[in-house]
């Protein structure tokens, strides 16, 4: 259980700008260094706006084909460019598959149609039979005379359509369709036209290469089909290629790397070879972030040097997964300084004693463990009811309460009713023992901040004082050391006042006086966590007085369910509010000064949010 903050280091380091992409990426996966925010530095290393525009028009052809984009490579392979060079090729080979995508389909599309006209063309063939001769005849029609074979649902047209407009028609009937041919005067083409129309006929284009030959005929229309389907074939083995395309999914990972390296400012080096990083680290030394670098093949120098004076170092807060739902009471505050106790791991343990004792019963506590497990699963701030439930199912067990209900299970304890001033001193000790525990980390931090001896002379003998009257009362001996403790103060006032101006001393004393009385003050804060116990049992006696007053079955089931429901979420949320304000006010008060910041590690963006 660490309490004590991680240490970090300013570093400076200076990269190759044709790195810089893969080496932020590499920094950024195991979050080892925080980077300065952009206004330390005074020119970017990289061409904003060019890529900026790059991956405008990246974003344009995205848009037009975003059915038809593969996924994009979340680790793509590294390369040795500039980013702006790097923006350049991602554009370029995104318009190279767009080039090859809109092609092939604007190939297989024609295939499509010839296979089809293929199709019509050797069902006709096959419904004319012998008669199919005169398909060339069709195909060489004169000015002098109007020749046209249309294809035709069946049944659409009756077989002397036509004819009653001095035109010679014939219908042949195929598996799918039926086959017009109409020959005649070229001025009653308008008439076919319109025939045509509305039986939802289309003209069949005899192509010029058909034999007149039947068997050759046959054999023409079977090869060119053949050739079509296997092109096309390939086509679409080709298109789905394109769609699931290596090289675009790389393209693709790079314009998600780089719009997220477009938010990481880095400075320039003089020679405009190298970019230069400014941060914060948890490495332990330079050679430590070189070697993880050139483990991935990039060359970097670093150095560590005393940061600015106007920048305050941050502080990496480390939390186990039981105690991390409880760091909110103390980001609540603020966050602890390089030389300030993390109190988050003892928070997970002081809440929940402090929230059990003052909500003493089995059933309640499980109640709110029951939903702090559900709700966590939505809200991890919930799982913060989890433990504290737990804890009051304990307490539940120590005091034999069960929704309300004594004497259903040992009670070691007893009641708390009958127990009433034994709880009350039991408290007022454990928030002596908290507080204790709040001035001894004050002492520990004094040692990190090396004024242990101004700690020693003025604080130290307060903790005594403080001790030696509680344990006074069970042992008066005690008592001779609390003068003692004050002596101490007297005299260490004395060496702290040596060379200052008049009036020290006085100072001095009034202090030690309003320090006792805050210490006492804050003390008396603690028996609230027996007060809320007892507050606690008496609502349950209530409910069960008035469940002998009602004979109805479902009254009984209805004020029972009713009234322990208002116990757990009325009376829940105030000892929740109590025990945050024991803990804020009364023990982080005694050793935090909550002028640290948060160590921030560079990151990668969720998925989700890439372009």
């Amino acid at each position: 259980m660490a309490l004590h903050p991680t240490q970090v280091s300013w570093f400076e380091a200076e990269i190759p700008r044709n790195q810089t992409v893969f080496a932020l990426e590499s920094l950024a996966a195991d979050g080892s260094v925080e980077l300065e925010e952009k206004g330390y530095q005074t020119s970017p290393c990289i061409d904003l706006e060019l890529i900026r525009e790059q991956l405008r028009k990246f974003d344009a052809f995205c848009a037009s084909h975003a059915d038809e984009l593969p996924s994009p490579d979340l680790s793509p392979a590294k390369v040795l460019l500039e980013p702006e060079e790097l923006a350049l090729t991602i554009v370029e080979t995104l318009r190279k598959w767009a080039t090859g995508l809109v092609q092939t389909r604007r190939r297989i599309r024609q295939l499509e149609l010839e296979i089809e006209d293929l199709s019509l063309l050797d069902e006709c063939v096959a419904a004319m039979g012998e008669e199919a001769e005169q398909l060339e005849q069709v195909r060489h029609a004169s000015d002098l005379l109007y020749k046209q074979i249309f294809t035709c649902p069946h049944g659409s047209l009756e077989r002397e359509t036509g004819q009653e407009n001095d035109l010679f028609t014939a219908l042949y009937t195929g598996k799918s369709h039926d086959f017009w041919l109409v020959v005649g005067d070229p001025d009653r083409k308008d008439v076919v036209d319109a025939c045509a129309f509305f039986a939802e006929c289309n003209s069949l284009k005899i192509p010029d290469w058909l034999p007149g030959e039947s068997s050759e005929r046959d054999r023409e229309i079977r090869t060119r089909m053949q050739v079509a389907l296997a092109e096309k074939e390939k086509l679409v083995t080709k298109l789905a290629d394109l769609r699931n395309s290596d090289e675009v999914r790389s393209a693709l990972g790079y314009a998600r790397l780089l719009r997220w390296y477009l938010e990481v400012f880095i400075e320039k080096t003089g020679d405009h070879s190298s970019c230069k990083l400014t941060g914060w680290t948890t490495a332990v030394s330079p050679d430590e972030l070189e070697q993880q670098l050139r483990s991935e093949g990039i060359d970097s120098r670093f150095v560590f040097t005393p940061p600015r004076t106007d920048l305050t170092p941050p502080v990496e807060l480390h939390s186990a997964d039981w105690s991390k739902a409880f760091r909110l009471f103390v980001d609540l505050m603020g966050s602890p300084g390089r030389d300030e106790i993390d109190p988050a791991p003892l928070v997970a343990v002081l809440v929940p004693f402090l929230f059990g004792f003052m909500f003493p019963d089995v059933g309640h506590g499980l109640v709110l463990a029951l939903a702090g497990w559900i709700l966590g699963k939505h809200y991890p701030a919930a799982r913060i009811l989890v433990a504290c439930g737990l804890a009051a199912t304990g307490f539940g067990f120590l005091f034999g309460e069960i929704f309300g209900l004594h004497g259903l299970i040992p009670s070691p304890f007893g009641h708390p009713l009958d127990n009433a001033v034994s709880i009350l001193t039991v408290t007022l000790l454990l928030g002596a023992a908290i507080i204790l525990l709040g001035q001894i980390f004050f002492g520990i931090e004094a040692w990190w901040r090396a004024d242990f001896r101004a700690w020693l002379l003025e604080s130290a003998p307060v903790l005594l004082l403080y001790a030696t009257v509680f344990i006074g009362i069970i042992f008066p001996l005690a008592w001779y050391l609390s003068a003692a403790a004050i002596a101490w103060y007297l005299a260490g006032s004395i060496v702290l006042c040596k060379g200052a101006k008049g009036g020290c001393l006085g100072r001095q004393a009034g202090n030690l006086v309003e320090s006792s009385f805050q210490l006492a003050v804050a003390t008396l804060s603690f028996v609230r966590v027996g007060a809320f116990a007892l507050a606690h049992a008496s609502f349950s006696v209530v409910i069960g007085e008035l469940l002998t007053l009602v004979d109805s079955p479902l009254g009984t089931i209805l004020i029972f369910t009713i009234g322990h429901l208002v116990i757990i979420v009325l009376e829940g949320l105030v000892v929740m509010v109590q025990t945050t304000r024991l803990v804020l006010f009364e023990f982080f008060t005694r050793f935090l000064r909550f002028e640290g910041r948060v160590y921030k590690p560079l990151r990668r963006r969720s998925d989700g949010e890439a372009g």
